[in-house]
């Protein structure tokens, strides 16, 4: 099929745009209703553009915008000619049908103004594709990118002012301290971990790293379960290690707390069966996505994260595991976890929510005495290091030392950007994969 170049008039409504003008000159209350839908860039006419914007600036400047006003201000600036002249700004005033509509007359202008946009960026990705910039998911993903920032109305400038900037942050501060110690972040289950970090943040990327058969996967699915049952907020999972109904066996026998391999084996006593239903009860309405597609690249994680956001409003989203992923375009292996990690950070501050990557440590652990991981023991870990905000290291003394009791587990908080370091104390629970707090839940909660 034949592509079209797209050469008809604009979504626009001359009409809306200058109701919309008048009702704001008759009635200076309406701006502060119509500013939530609309900006100077909104109108299709410069013209309105121009008186939009000396209308607003009046208005900010606490003065009764009414015509006289206006046109004095605009003779100010050597613009009153441009805009139309005194005639024009006098029938702007008597086309108003109803100050009531201003509303409706926003709407409408953005919405034609989005549409504006999905046509430029319609022209912009089909210019791409005929000069074939990049490969073709490059490509995809910056057709998505464009049409999901139209969507967010992430065109708008985003420079803010100190002052705004000072005011939002006073505010919330003053939830914080309304909420008198209580989490500010998403509840992990994790008590000690909870109490250290203050919950997981919007934004953060949270990297779970250790050594094989840690148990990184299983702490991570107990967060995430935590979050999707006990808070009841929508998570999303991408393992690039096991499938999905791997997982979900293992959900089951976690929440029920039965012996994984025993379940494998068969042969599953009666009252096991009960527990089994009730876990399976509990855990199939809480908003648990899973997606086990193999070698996931960053852009194709970020499409997908995108749509889980628009679809369900998705609060947190894990990765397992990060050195599984695939970026293509990479020359060496660091700078593939390099574009890796710095894409999941960017995503976790695209989406505002808390990412958690799980990460491999690397064989120097095994090579040395102290067993105990460090931050420097993270595989390719320069770039890990820079982007996380929190890292924690998990580590069980006992699966190195038999002396050891095997079901003490250390996760160690190596960085956290804006908290303390330390060590939580954890139970591991081997035959059910499940990790608990060491520590209990004070009776007045956090």
């Amino acid at each position: 099929m034949a592509v079209q170049t797209l050469e008809r008039m604009p979504p626009q409504s001359l009409e809306a745009e200058v109701s919309l003008l008048g009702a704001m000159l008759l009635d200076n209350t309406v701006i502060d209703d119509v500013l939530q839908y609309v900006s100077k860039d909104s109108f299709y006419k410069t013209a309105h553009q121009e008186l939009f914007q000396t209308i607003v600036e009046l208005y900010d400047k606490n003065q009764a915008v009414d015509l006289v006003l206006l046109k004095a201000e605009l003779e100010r600036r050597g613009s009153l000619e441009k805009v139309g002249g005194l005639g024009y700004l006098m029938e702007t005033l008597e086309v108003v049908p109803s100050i009531a509509n201003a509303e409706y007359y926003a709407n409408l202008i953005r919405d034609n103004a989005i549409k504006r946009d999905l046509i430029e960026a319609a022209v912009k990705i089909q210019k791409d594709v005929f000069e074939n910039r990049g490969e073709v998911s490059a490509l995809l993903d910056k057709a998505e990118r464009r049409i999901f920032d139209i969507a967010e109305k992430k065109y708008a400038d985003k420079t803010l002012h100190i002052e705004d900037l000072i005011s939002a942050a006073f505010k919330r501060l003053e939830n914080m301290n309304d909420r008198k110690g209580r989490l500010t972040g998403l509840s992990t289950g994790l008590y000690d971990l909870d109490d250290l970090t203050c919950g997981f943040q919007p934004s953060q990327l949270i990297v779970v790293a250790g050594r094989p058969s840690m148990g990184k996967s299983s702490l991570v699915l107990n967060i995430m379960q935590h979050v999707g049952v006990v808070e009841k907020l929508p998570v999303v999972l991408f393992s690039l290690e096991m499938d999905a109904r791997q997982i979900a066996q293992n959900m089951l026998c976690s929440y029920a707390r039965l012996n994984t391999h025993k379940v494998r084996k068969g042969g599953i006593p009666n009252e096991d069966w009960g527990k089994l239903s009730l876990a399976a009860e509990i855990l199939s309405p809480a908003k648990m996505f899973i997606d086990d597609a193999p070698g996931l690249s960053i852009m194709a994680l970020r499409a997908k994260a995108r749509r889980m956001k628009a679809q369900h409003d998705i609060k947190l989203l894990a990765v397992d595991y990060l050195q599984l992923m695939d970026s293509p375009s990479a020359e060496n292996r660091q700078q593939e976890i390099s574009n890796i990690s710095r894409g999941l950070k960017s995503l976790a501050m695209e989406l505002d929510i808390p990412i958690i990557a799980v990460s491999q440590l690397n064989r120097s652990v095994e090579m040395r005495e102290e067993k105990k991981p460090r931050m420097s023991d993270l595989r390719e870990s320069g770039s890990i290091e820079q982007d996380a905000d929190l890292v924690l290291l998990l580590h069980r003394d006992g699966y190195y030392n038999a002396e050891k009791n095997p079901k003490d587990a250390d996760l160690i908080i190596a960085k956290q950007r804006n908290g303390p370091i330390g060590t939580v104390k954890l139970t591991f629970l081997n035959e059910c994969m499940r990790f608990e707090s060491a520590a209990t839940l004070p009776e007045d909660g956090y």
